[in-house]
């Protein structure tokens, strides 16, 4: 990838070689893949798709069907797609009574399915840049070449550089600061 100039430094963008999966993280929803010739998560305890819509539906959780498009690659989403032969239903993802309690509480019962299931929408647009190696990281360099930072673990390019460019803001309002004339940036003891 090509890197960057900004206000005199440089941030370089790359692809992150060992991204972490995003069903490693925090979520809300619990991601249920049903596939004999892949490894996809199963985060429930249920074998069988329709079994789980059984529990799903009895219990009234908010869920939605996670659809497979596969043809050199694999990606996800939330409404289907319009090819018979490479796609079809996967498996779903949901929301169980315990999260929607505990997490939930501020959204009002009336807008409440709505952001859920746009939340679960999200979750399975971020596991299908994981499949497919949409993954980045960034490092920023000075005008020397020499290395200020960097970060991995990005799922979206724009964020990659927006994150960068706000880094480095950070870093020149630092730098600014710190030679004013009579200004002294106070140094922790230790």
């Amino acid at each position: 990838m090509e890197a960057i100039k900004y206000r005199g430094f440089k941030i370089k963008p790359d692809y992150d070689e060992y991204p972490e999966s995003p069903r490693e993280w925090d979520n809300i929803g619990k991601l249920c893949m049903f596939s004999r010739s892949h490894c996809f998560p199963n985060e429930s305890d249920y074998k069988d798709y329709d079994e789980l819509m059984k529990f799903i539906k009895k219990e009234s959780y908010v869920y939605c069907d996670v659809y497979k498009y596969e043809h050199s690659g694999i990606c996800l989403n939330t409404t289907g797609f319009c090819d018979r032969w490479d796609s079809g239903l996967i498996g779903v993802i949901y929301v169980d009574k315990k999260t929607l309690l505990e997490e939930f509480k501020w959204v009002t019962s009336i807008g409440k399915e709505d952001v859920l299931q746009r939340l679960l929408k999200e979750e399975v647009e971020t596991y299908s840049k994981f499949l497919s190696g949409e993954c980045y990281d960034y490092t920023t360099e000075d005008a020397n070449g020499n290395r200020i930072s960097g970060c991995c673990g990005y799922f979206d390019y724009d964020e990659v550089i927006i994150r960068a460019k706000e880094e480095l803001d950070c870093h020149i309002k630092y730098l600014n600061l710190e030679y004013l004339p009579g200004f002294e940036i106070a140094k922790e003891e230790g």
